[in-house]
């Protein structure tokens, strides 16, 4: 399977094949790196999400456990935490992108 075979199709991709960052015309190249941290660390809010919510469920069912399988499921956990970041589901990484946008980082 390539590697970017696991990103949806309606996300617009690089020349390198990874999904791009939306930005609007005109903005600085620090704007687009400033948005693609906050996304990035929109990401690492859900990716910490999915492992708390499958913590919680139950062990048990055909499957025993293993550490093969906690591996698999927190890589699995990560790349849907990725596309929920991209998408921007929650609106952590904008609300924060805006915050710091502005000059000083303080409310005008």
């Amino acid at each position: 399977m390539a590697v970017g075979a696991l990103h949806p199709p309606d996300l617009p991709r690089s020349a390198e094949g990874s999904a791009d960052v939306r930005h609007g015309a005109g903005e600085k190249p620090e704007d687009e790196r400033l948005k693609k941290a906050c996304q990035e660390l929109e990401g690492i809010f859900w990716h910490y999400l999915l492992r708390a919510m499958r913590k919680t469920i139950p062990r048990g069912g055909l499957l025993e456990k293993s550490s093969e399988r906690a591996i698999y499921e927190d890589l699995l956990d990560e790349q849907y935490a990725l596309l929920l970041a991209r998408r921007g589901f929650s609106g952590i990484g904008k609300i924060l992108y805006e915050q710091l946008r502005r000059p000083g980082g303080k409310e005008s």
